[in-house]
């Protein structure tokens, strides 16, 4: 699953363990979200939001289809189908690549 080719607005990075399977590396990609957090893909029909404090995780929980995974101290892990990923990316605001930024800007 490719995510650049599937959200091309978005930006995409690496987990920090991608280095190691360098053979395995878009099982590794995430869309950063701004303010921290980011999101992540199991698969091409589930996604979840990795996110550190504050009420984004308890926000996108309330969806409907979503699940928390993870409940610390330091934040949550909500899980969601792919199906909801704008109503998901409304919440967490993912961000956009540099050409995005350009052409709002043009």
């Amino acid at each position: 699953m490719n995510l650049q080719e599937m959200f091309p607005k978005y930006r995409i990075e690496y987990e920090e363990g991608w280095k190691a399977q360098r053979d395995e590396k878009e099982a590794y990609q995430r869309i950063a979200c701004r303010g921290g957090g980011h999101i992540m893909f199991w698969g091409p029909d589930l996604a979840f939001v990795d996110r550190d404090g504050g009420q984004i995780g308890v926000l996108v929980a309330r969806l409907k289809w979503t699940k928390i995974l993870q409940d610390g101290d330091d934040g949550k892990t909500v899980g969601f189908p792919v199906t909801i990923f704008l109503a998901v990316a409304a919440i967490v605001h993912p961000r956009t690549t540099r050409k995005q930024i350009q052409r709002r800007a043009g």
